[in-house]
């Protein structure tokens, strides 16, 4: 309708009710919509990139906050030493045109221009971090995991930023545009190292994937 007074009240029933389903089948899941509501209402800076449908540096670092702090509750999470003093961060930007102008004709691109985004590295002993194989924790999912990660400004996407905040290794599986299905093949090559070593796997996509994803759900993904 194009009312911006409605654009707090309006949701995706089926979406909210798949969350809701997966909690009280036992998954845990972290439910970012009423912290992005929030940040929305009481700051004016972007959660998502302009003209892409990622999240910008304000709202990837709400999402890392949100569950680092989860983690921290964890029993486990002190027995594993965590170290955060040898994480440090720097401040920078990338361009992006953005997904959504790259999706429109050849004819139509030229009438916008590349935009100027900001980005926080993170730094480990004073090495561009990237988390290794045999991380505590593991990341998987869609190209969220991947923005500021493993493209554009390197080393600050949600896996770097969350290793920041808890002071732990945390290792990065992002299949691009396939979130749905990476736990399946992830599990198909790892599933003797996720059942030993592994202390969490966070499975982080996009929610339109739970219920539009267009290459269709495997079913030996559960």
């Amino acid at each position: 309708t194009g009312d911006s007074s409605l654009s707090a009240t309006i949701f995706n029933p089926w979406g909210r009710k798949y969350l809701n389903d997966l909690q009280e089948d036992g998954m845990e899941v972290v439910d970012l919509l009423p912290l992005y509501l929030t940040a929305k209402q009481n700051s004016p800076e972007l959660l998502y990139q302009k003209r892409d449908t990622h999240w910008d540096l304000p709202g990837m670092l709400v999402a890392a906050e949100k569950i680092a702090q989860r983690i921290k509750q964890y029993a486990w999470y002190a027995e594993l030493q965590p170290d955060t003093a040898r994480f440090s961060t720097e401040a920078t930007t990338y361009t992006r045109l953005g997904d959504v102008v790259e999706r429109l004709p050849d004819s139509v691109q030229s009438q916008y221009g590349a935009d100027t985004l900001p980005a926080l590295r993170v730094f480990a002993e004073g090495q561009p971090y990237q988390g290794k194989r045999g991380a505590p924790i593991v990341i998987i999912g869609d190209s969220f995991t991947g923005v500021m990660e493993s493209t554009d400004a390197k080393n600050g996407g949600i896996g770097a930023h969350i290793a920041r905040l808890i002071g732990l290794d945390v290792e990065v599986i992002t299949s691009w545009g396939g979130g749905p299905n990476v736990r399946s093949r992830l599990w198909r090559a790892r599933q003797a190292e996720l059942q030993n070593d592994v202390r969490l796997v966070i499975y982080l996509m996009a929610a339109r994937d739970l219920y539009e994803y267009p290459g269709g759900w495997d079913p030996e993904s559960f």
